[in-house]
Protein backbone atom coordinates (compact mmCIF):
# COMPACT_ATOMS: atom_id res chain seq x y z
CA UNK A 1 0.00 0.00 0.00
CA UNK A 2 1.16 3.37 -1.04
CA UNK A 3 1.02 5.94 1.93
CA UNK A 4 0.81 9.79 0.17
CA UNK A 5 1.74 12.68 1.79
CA UNK A 6 -1.02 14.95 2.73
CA UNK A 7 1.23 18.21 3.71
CA UNK A 8 -0.97 21.23 1.73
CA UNK A 9 0.69 23.69 -0.17
CA UNK A 10 -0.25 25.59 2.24
CA UNK A 11 1.87 24.23 5.49
CA UNK A 12 4.99 23.63 3.02
CA UNK A 13 4.87 27.23 2.37
CA UNK A 14 4.50 28.11 5.88
CA UNK A 15 7.00 25.68 7.04
CA UNK A 16 9.62 27.52 4.33
CA UNK A 17 8.51 31.24 5.33
CA UNK A 18 8.89 30.34 9.06
CA UNK A 19 12.55 29.26 8.44
CA UNK A 20 13.15 32.25 6.17
CA UNK A 21 12.19 35.05 8.67
CA UNK A 22 14.96 33.63 11.19
CA UNK A 23 17.74 34.88 8.60
CA UNK A 24 19.19 38.13 9.12
CA UNK A 25 18.45 38.88 5.36
CA UNK A 26 17.52 42.32 3.86
CA UNK A 27 16.77 40.33 0.63
CA UNK A 28 12.95 40.05 -0.47
CA UNK A 29 11.26 36.89 -0.16
CA UNK A 30 7.34 36.34 -0.83
CA UNK A 31 4.91 33.16 -0.84
CA UNK A 32 5.02 32.99 -4.96
CA UNK A 33 9.31 32.62 -4.66
CA UNK A 34 8.27 29.71 -1.93
CA UNK A 35 6.12 27.90 -4.71
CA UNK A 36 8.58 27.96 -7.30
CA UNK A 37 10.92 26.41 -5.26
CA UNK A 38 8.78 23.81 -3.87
CA UNK A 39 7.26 22.47 -7.33
CA UNK A 40 11.19 22.31 -8.59
CA UNK A 41 12.36 20.59 -5.24
CA UNK A 42 8.63 18.32 -5.75
CA UNK A 43 9.95 17.06 -9.16
CA UNK A 44 13.95 17.07 -8.09
CA UNK A 45 12.69 14.65 -5.28
CA UNK A 46 10.68 12.54 -7.91
CA UNK A 47 13.85 11.75 -9.90
CA UNK A 48 15.82 11.31 -6.90
CA UNK A 49 13.82 8.60 -4.97
CA UNK A 50 12.54 7.07 -8.64
CA UNK A 51 14.96 4.11 -7.96
CA UNK A 52 13.29 2.95 -4.68
CA UNK A 53 10.07 4.40 -4.92
CA UNK A 54 8.96 4.56 -8.72
CA UNK A 55 5.48 2.55 -8.08
CA UNK A 56 4.66 5.76 -6.44
CA UNK A 57 4.50 7.75 -9.63
CA UNK A 58 3.33 5.44 -12.18
CA UNK A 59 -0.15 6.27 -14.40
CA UNK A 60 -2.00 4.75 -16.86
CA UNK A 61 -3.78 6.37 -19.96
CA UNK A 62 -5.44 4.42 -22.75
CA UNK A 63 -3.87 4.52 -26.02
CA UNK A 64 -4.77 3.30 -29.79
CA UNK A 65 -2.64 3.93 -32.43
CA UNK A 66 -1.33 7.80 -33.13
CA UNK A 67 -2.26 8.76 -29.67
CA UNK A 68 -0.38 11.79 -28.35
CA UNK A 69 0.73 10.56 -24.72
CA UNK A 70 0.62 13.36 -21.83
CA UNK A 71 2.12 16.19 -21.01
CA UNK A 72 3.40 14.18 -17.24
CA UNK A 73 4.81 11.69 -19.33
CA UNK A 74 8.67 10.63 -18.78
CA UNK A 75 9.04 7.05 -19.18
CA UNK A 76 7.56 4.37 -20.58
CA UNK A 77 6.87 1.17 -18.08
CA UNK A 78 4.55 -1.54 -20.02
CA UNK A 79 2.41 -1.35 -23.10
CA UNK A 80 -0.98 -3.69 -23.03
CA UNK A 81 -2.76 -4.29 -26.52
CA UNK A 82 -5.44 -6.54 -27.91
CA UNK A 83 -6.82 -6.53 -30.81
CA UNK A 84 -10.71 -5.53 -30.41
CA UNK A 85 -12.54 -9.47 -31.19
CA UNK A 86 -9.71 -10.66 -28.37
CA UNK A 87 -10.57 -10.54 -24.87
CA UNK A 88 -7.24 -10.86 -23.37
CA UNK A 89 -4.49 -8.24 -23.41
CA UNK A 90 -1.14 -9.03 -24.53
CA UNK A 91 2.19 -7.30 -23.48
CA UNK A 92 3.66 -4.98 -26.33
CA UNK A 93 7.51 -5.28 -27.50
CA UNK A 94 9.14 -1.84 -28.03
CA UNK A 95 11.19 -1.50 -31.24
CA UNK A 96 13.09 1.62 -32.11
CA UNK A 97 11.49 3.67 -34.76
CA UNK A 98 14.65 2.59 -36.81
CA UNK A 99 12.77 -1.14 -37.07
CA UNK A 100 9.43 0.05 -37.22
CA UNK A 101 8.58 0.07 -41.31
CA UNK A 102 10.96 -3.46 -41.20
CA UNK A 103 8.70 -5.06 -38.69
CA UNK A 104 5.18 -3.32 -39.81
CA UNK A 105 5.48 -3.50 -43.40
CA UNK A 106 4.39 -6.99 -44.73
CA UNK A 107 6.39 -6.84 -47.59
CA UNK A 108 9.81 -6.42 -45.47
CA UNK A 109 9.10 -7.91 -42.32
CA UNK A 110 9.78 -12.32 -42.06
CA UNK A 111 7.28 -14.02 -40.76
CA UNK A 112 8.78 -14.68 -37.12
CA UNK A 113 9.18 -11.16 -36.00
CA UNK A 114 6.40 -9.24 -37.98
CA UNK A 115 3.67 -6.87 -35.76
CA UNK A 116 0.40 -9.82 -34.78
CA UNK A 117 -2.14 -9.47 -32.93
CA UNK A 118 -0.02 -11.89 -30.20
CA UNK A 119 2.75 -10.21 -30.75
CA UNK A 120 2.12 -6.49 -30.50
CA UNK A 121 4.90 -3.29 -31.07
CA UNK A 122 5.09 -0.11 -30.28
CA UNK A 123 7.22 2.79 -30.64
CA UNK A 124 7.60 7.06 -29.63
CA UNK A 125 7.64 9.16 -32.45
CA UNK A 126 7.82 13.01 -33.00
CA UNK A 127 4.44 14.34 -32.81
CA UNK A 128 3.20 16.06 -36.47
CA UNK A 129 0.73 18.57 -34.14
CA UNK A 130 2.06 22.20 -34.75
CA UNK A 131 -1.62 23.01 -33.45
CA UNK A 132 -0.69 25.54 -30.49
CA UNK A 133 -4.56 25.55 -29.10
CA UNK A 134 -4.45 21.58 -29.04
CA UNK A 135 -1.11 21.31 -28.09
CA UNK A 136 -0.92 19.19 -24.65
CA UNK A 137 1.58 16.59 -25.26
CA UNK A 138 5.71 16.41 -25.03
CA UNK A 139 6.01 16.38 -28.85
CA UNK A 140 5.50 12.37 -28.41
CA UNK A 141 3.06 9.91 -30.20
CA UNK A 142 2.83 6.54 -29.45
CA UNK A 143 2.56 4.03 -32.27
CA UNK A 144 1.32 0.55 -32.41
CA UNK A 145 1.26 -2.58 -34.80
CA UNK A 146 -0.98 -3.85 -35.79
CA UNK A 147 -2.90 -0.66 -35.97
CA UNK A 148 -6.13 -1.89 -35.14
CA UNK A 149 -5.09 -2.61 -31.26
CA UNK A 150 -5.96 -0.62 -28.63
CA UNK A 151 -4.96 -0.98 -25.09
CA UNK A 152 -3.07 0.84 -22.10
CA UNK A 153 0.85 2.59 -21.53
CA UNK A 154 1.75 2.48 -17.84
CA UNK A 155 4.42 5.21 -17.51
CA UNK A 156 6.34 7.15 -15.00
CA UNK A 157 4.37 10.53 -14.53
CA UNK A 158 5.85 13.80 -13.80
CA UNK A 159 4.54 15.55 -11.34
CA UNK A 160 2.52 18.84 -12.65
CA UNK A 161 2.97 22.37 -10.64
CA UNK A 162 1.01 23.57 -7.75
CA UNK A 163 -0.69 26.50 -7.18
CA UNK A 164 -3.52 26.35 -4.99
CA UNK A 165 -2.54 26.23 -1.41
CA UNK A 166 -5.06 23.68 -1.15
CA UNK A 167 -3.18 20.97 -2.75
CA UNK A 168 -0.97 18.65 -1.44
CA UNK A 169 2.19 17.61 -2.29
CA UNK A 170 0.87 13.93 -2.28
CA UNK A 171 4.84 12.58 -2.46
CA UNK A 172 5.24 9.04 -1.12
CA UNK A 173 5.12 9.68 2.72
CA UNK A 174 8.80 9.24 3.32
CA UNK A 175 9.81 12.15 0.61
CA UNK A 176 7.41 14.64 2.22
CA UNK A 177 10.53 16.07 3.98
CA UNK A 178 13.29 15.61 1.47
CA UNK A 179 10.57 18.36 -0.76
CA UNK A 180 10.70 20.88 2.06
CA UNK A 181 15.01 20.60 2.33
CA UNK A 182 15.41 20.62 -1.23
CA UNK A 183 13.44 23.89 -1.53
CA UNK A 184 15.46 25.18 1.80
CA UNK A 185 18.83 24.44 -0.06
CA UNK A 186 17.87 26.17 -3.51
CA UNK A 187 16.16 29.38 -1.17
CA UNK A 188 19.38 29.41 1.19
CA UNK A 189 21.86 29.91 -1.92
CA UNK A 190 19.89 32.83 -3.68
CA UNK A 191 20.01 34.56 0.07
CA UNK A 192 23.30 33.97 0.03
CA UNK A 193 23.15 31.47 2.88
CA UNK A 194 26.04 29.51 1.80
CA UNK A 195 26.27 27.60 5.01
CA UNK A 196 22.80 27.23 5.79
CA UNK A 197 22.70 25.48 2.34
CA UNK A 198 25.60 23.02 3.25
CA UNK A 199 23.88 22.01 6.45
CA UNK A 200 20.51 21.53 4.99
CA UNK A 201 21.76 19.97 2.01
CA UNK A 202 23.41 17.44 4.18
CA UNK A 203 20.42 16.73 5.95
CA UNK A 204 18.95 15.81 2.31
CA UNK A 205 21.47 13.40 1.80
CA UNK A 206 21.10 11.73 4.82
CA UNK A 207 17.40 11.11 4.35
CA UNK A 208 18.01 9.99 0.58
CA UNK A 209 20.56 7.36 2.53
CA UNK A 210 18.08 6.16 4.63
CA UNK A 211 15.30 6.17 2.30
CA UNK A 212 17.52 3.47 0.35
CA UNK A 213 18.83 1.74 3.33
CA UNK A 214 15.00 1.02 4.45
CA UNK A 215 14.98 -0.48 0.67
CA UNK A 216 17.52 -2.25 0.74
CA UNK A 217 16.43 -3.80 4.28
CA UNK A 218 12.97 -4.48 2.97
CA UNK A 219 14.16 -6.38 -0.52
CA UNK A 220 16.19 -8.29 1.91
CA UNK A 221 13.47 -9.63 4.30
CA UNK A 222 10.98 -10.14 1.28
CA UNK A 223 14.21 -12.75 0.12
CA UNK A 224 14.10 -14.24 3.34
CA UNK A 225 10.06 -14.79 3.21
CA UNK A 226 10.54 -16.21 -0.29
CA UNK A 227 13.30 -18.52 0.68
CA UNK A 228 11.51 -19.86 3.62
CA UNK A 229 8.55 -20.23 1.55
CA UNK A 230 9.97 -22.10 -1.00
CA UNK A 231 11.76 -24.78 1.48
CA UNK A 232 8.41 -25.34 2.82
CA UNK A 233 7.43 -26.67 -0.37
CA UNK A 234 7.88 -30.26 -1.32
CA UNK A 235 10.67 -31.30 -2.73
CA UNK A 236 9.22 -32.40 -5.92
CA UNK A 237 8.06 -28.70 -6.29
CA UNK A 238 10.51 -26.85 -5.05
CA UNK A 239 13.05 -28.26 -7.95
Amino acid sequence: MITYSSMTLKQAIDEIMLRVRKLSTSVNFDRQLAVMYLNRARRTAMAMSLPTKDWAYVKSVAISNGTELPQDFVRGLRVMLKDPSATDYVSARKIEPEEWWTLTNTHRSHSFSAATNSFPVFTLWGSDDSSVAAWNSKGLIIKVAPSTVTGRIEYYAEYPDMSQETETLNVPYETENLVILLALVAIYNKLGEQSKAVETYKQYQSGIMEIRQNDIQMRQVAGINLQSQASSLPTNIRN
